[in-house]
């Protein structure tokens, strides 16, 4: 019998009594009064996930809060996925865990997951049996003046105020282009160039190097890697080969200026639906684009829904620096008069991916023309590189970064 079943009456009202009132706080406590009820045992795991990070990091502490005045004594697990989250809760040996994923829906906070045993059985072996209770978990609040703050969900946010500056002229179009530091590559032709993003000055040229390709691809196409400061290039005239960026390998496809549907991320299989043209991670997200412009973000699983109308100069960036993300998209025209580079919130960006609409639907919060086409990009935490296509065979390159 779980202790909290165990506590008197009395006793149990003046805890609840004593719980502060508020929109996050009633929900944290409904969970953990939930997952106490359910007779789950001491110690439990929390993994928490979602957006905004702050609403996050709050619903987290006050659920812990509530589960140790509960003596269920919670233990924050990190993990990159929900799935690597109950293999961190075995291998601590904690008996429970509780997966939660937050988000601020048509005016309410909403806290939806799962609580299950991970109690590991001693008959089962190396097999990661199950047992004991689990608990399908929903709780939603409105939106009271201190959620509304914590969610950023403000009625007049502060406007984002970016510029999108040129970095370098091309003699010919970028097949890739990568960031590292004070460094920006792209990939010309067969040749690795760089620039210093604070002088803009040209590094050494490094040319490309490997056995021909039997299926070469016509248009430029490549991949950079940066490793501990260190480029390694490949491009779409050479034998494919694994292309390792940071926690995704991608392998590309002989012929065709894309990679393979399956890709690794954080050492897992993901197969998305149909070849990949870009590819962009921030923390445990990962934006993918093909090439006939649907995007869709993931978060460990492939989606089933995705934004139509992307062009694959996209990316995943913080560029305000307040810990959320933003979505920055070209709109991946390939003909007419430029393409708009746009901002999204990721909140946005979810909306419409969720219902299978036109990226051009959702409200920006920055947004620029361009002349040519954006067709590669590379982001790092708060700078966005842009490979822009010009009609004349020449390129550019573009650096998105918060205004001074």
């Amino acid at each position: 019998m779980p202790l909290f079943r165990l506590l008197p009456p009395a006793v149990l009202l003046l805890l609840l009594a004593a719980t502060p009132s508020g929109a996050l706080e009633s929900a944290s406590r409904d969970l953990a009064l939930a997952v106490a009820d359910a007779g789950f045992e001491a110690p439990v795991g929390v993994y928490i996930d979602g957006s905004p990070a702050p609403a996050s990091r709050a619903v987290g502490s006050l659920v812990m809060a509530q589960l140790s005045s509960l003596r269920l004594a919670p233990v924050p697990v990190e993990a990159s996925d929900p799935d690597a989250a109950e293999r961190e809760a075995r291998s601590r040996r904690l008996h429970a865990l509780l997966r939660l994923t937050v988000a601020v829906e048509a005016g309410q906070l909403v806290l939806r997951g799962d609580a299950l045993s991970t109690r590991v059985n001693f008959w089962s072996g190396p097999l990661e049996t199950r047992a004991g209770p689990a608990l399908a978990l929903l709780a939603t609040a409105p939106l009271d003046a201190r959620a509304l703050a914590m969610t950023s969900a403000q009625t007049a946010p502060v406007p984002l105020t970016l510029t999108l500056q040129p970095l370098a002229k091309l003699p010919g179009r970028p097949g890739a282009v990568a960031l590292d530091g004070a460094l920006a590559f792209a990939l010309v032709d067969e040749a690795l160039q760089s620039w210093n993003l604070l002088t803009g000055r040209p590094q050494p040229r490094l040319e490309v190097s490997g056995p021909a390709s039997t299926r070469p691809v016509r248009d430029p196409f490549g991949a950079i890697s940066v490793t501990a400061g260190r480029a390694t290039v490949w491009s779409g005239r050479r034998a494919p080969t694994p292309i390792h960026q940071g926690p995704v390998t991608l392998t590309p496809r002989p012929g065709f200026a894309s990679f393979e549907e399956t890709l690794s991320w954080n050492d897992k299989p993901l197969r998305w639906r149909g070849p990949l043209a870009q590819v962009s991670t921030f923390d445990q997200l990962l934006l993918a684009v093909t090439p006939t412009g649907a995007a869709g973000l993931s978060r460990g699983a492939a989606p089933t829904t995705f934004a139509t109308g992307v062009g694959s100069g996209s990316a995943l960036c913080d560029l305000d620096g307040d810990g959320e993300v933003e979505v920055v998209l070209s709109n991946g025209r390939s003909t007419g008069d430029g393409d708009d580079i746009r901002v999204l919130r990721l909140s946005e960006f979810e909306k419409v991916q969720a219902r299978g609409g036109q990226a051009s639907e959702a409200p920006v919060i920055w947004q620029q023309h361009i002349e040519g086409r954006a067709v590669v990009a590379a982001a790092s935490r708060s700078e966005v590189l842009l490979g822009v296509w010009r009609d004349d065979g020449t390129g550019e390159l573009l650096v998105l970064r918060r205004a001074p």
